[in-house]
């Protein structure tokens, strides 16, 4: 079995990502995980993401262990190429807004559709919102979903200490650009 995590449009926030994180281990149980975000992650209305260039949540979701995120439109091209250079989280755009498991040959698309499906070896996701996972189980051998759910994180969720930690950290450093920026 493959299981698929994703989010979408988290729009900058950060206090939402260790609760998140902390509800997503829980459902990564069920097979080989791959964790995406369909985009949205920053908003430029939000001052962290604009302190950063939109980078701030990518940051978050690179330490939280994501395997691709949809950044079309969020980041310039320099910004993402030398994001690109820091961070494991393969970042998608473009002609690209797909990830390719190599193991299975499944491509899942980054993009949000109305709702889950597979046609072939491409995977659709439906649209979830802040505060929610889509979870799609696939069964590796036939390429079939067995399972398609969006679970929102439960308030219940305690924050993961480290992920917390690693927020804290992002804000330090979006204080710290942002200072500078003010400084010029």
């Amino acid at each position: 079995m493959l299981n698929i995590l994703y989010t979408q449009n988290l729009r900058g926030n950060l206090a939402l990502l260790p609760r998140l994180y902390t509800f997503m281990r829980s459902l990564k149980d069920e097979g080989r995980a791959i964790v995406l975000d369909l985009g949205g992650s920053c908003d430029d209305a939000v001052w962290h993401c604009q302190a950063t260039a939109g980078r701030s949540t990518l940051i978050a979701l690179d330490g939280m262990g994501y395997h691709g995120a949809n950044i079309n439109g969020a980041l310039d091209t320099v910004i993402a190429q030398k994001l690109a250079e820091q961070v494991a989280l393969r970042l998608c755009d473009g002609d690209t807004l797909k990830y390719v498991d190599a193991d299975s040959g499944l491509e899942i698309m980054l993009k949000a559709d109305k709702k889950t499906a597979l046609n072939g070896n491409i995977l659709t996701l439906q649209a979830v919102n802040a505060g929610q996972i889509g979870q799609v189980i696939v069964q590796r051998d036939s390429l079939a979903v067995h399972r398609a759910k969006v679970h929102t994180v439960p308030e219940s969720a305690l924050p993961d200490p480290t992920i917390a930690g690693v927020i804290d950290f992002i804000i330090g450093e979006a204080r710290f650009y942002q200072k500078r920026r003010e400084e010029r």
